[in-house]
């Protein structure tokens, strides 16, 4: 089947880098759907998959994949576009803070969905994603999403009513971990320690 990532900002192109550097799916079989015309030309060159400005006529079959790497806020807009041709895929969501529950209300009653929360550190290969089951999601589902955010880091499946906790957790984190660095490197350098050693 074919991945089709909708949303290629920031976290959907590290997500993407991950996926086609560590071979784990064919670029050929990626799609990738990204409103700016500009942004597709670069995507196209960089990693060989194939582009599409809307996923108004997406046709998203039963061995699909559809990982939404959109904002909260455009979600529900999205899944309405793709709705009179959602068929079966599994779709997963990166989208903070909706449920698995939200999301099936959005979908044809039975679709399999599993929600993810990477984290930034997933940009740079190193990331913490937690994977969450929504009700028709079944362990081959969550082994799909394991694999593929496998590429950016390291995976814990968990439930999804520990999402929020995990999320603060290694969402959060690592930003107080960099901000005691960078309060550390400074205090160096007012002590009168080179910034480069």
């Amino acid at each position: 089947g074919n991945l089709i990532l909708v949303g290629c900002g920031k976290m959907g192109e590290a997500l993407l880098s991950g996926f086609v550097a560590s071979k784990c799916i064919n670029p050929r079989n990626i799609v990738v759907v990204e409103p700016s015309v500009e942004r597709r030309v670069v995507l196209e060159g960089a990693y060989g998959v194939r582009t599409l400005g809307e996923a108004k006529g997406l046709h998203c079959k039963d061995n699909d994949v559809c990982l939404l790497a959109v904002r909260p806020q455009v979600l529900p807009d999205v899944l309405e576009q793709m709705a009179p041709n959602y068929d079966g895929a599994l779709l997963i969501s990166i989208a903070a803070g909706i449920t698995t529950g939200r999301l099936e209300s959005m979908v044809k009653a039975g679709t399999p969905v599993v929600r993810v929360m990477p984290n930034l550190p997933a940009t740079v290969g190193q990331g913490m994603s937690l994977i969450s089951a929504g009700s028709h999601a079944r362990q081959t589902h969550l082994e799909v999403a394991t694999m593929l955010f496998d590429a950016v880091g390291l995976t814990a499946v968990i439930s999804e009513d520990k999402q929020n906790a995990g999320t603060a957790l290694s969402g959060s984190g690592p930003a107080y971990f960099a901000l005691l660095v960078d309060r550390m490197a400074q205090a160096g350098v007012a002590a009168g320690l080179q910034k480069e050693f």
